[in-house]
């Protein structure tokens, strides 16, 4: 599935999703979505890890994202509606993505 998205207005930013985030790959998402101003983390998603400070399994992205956390697992099919559903970037960094329902 592919969609074109619209270019960011000025000042704008996008709501990111990350699926898998606990991992090696998805604790480098979260570092680089971290820094740049125009991207915001909409939800770190970890099967392994939900409800746990994200900082928990992967030390690289904890000082810039230290107060947030795994949203709890009831939470999950909503959030990746969401993340299907609308104009949100959606990164996929786990080889069992599609068990995390």
């Amino acid at each position: 599935m592919s969609r074109r998205r619209r270019p960011l207005a000025e000042g704008e930013s996008a709501a990111v999703f990350v699926l898998g985030a606990s991992g090696y790959v998805g604790g480098e998402l979260l570092r680089w979505i971290a820094v740049p101003p125009r991207l915001d983390l909409a939800a770190a998603i970890s099967g392994s890890h939900a409800g746990e400070p994200i900082e928990a399994p992967s030390p690289n992205p904890a000082r810039v994202l230290a107060a947030r956390r795994f949203p709890e697992a009831a939470a999950r099919p909503g959030l990746l509606r969401r993340a299907l559903a609308g104009d949100d970037t959606l990164f996929v960094a786990s080889a069992g993505a599609a068990d995390q329902r």
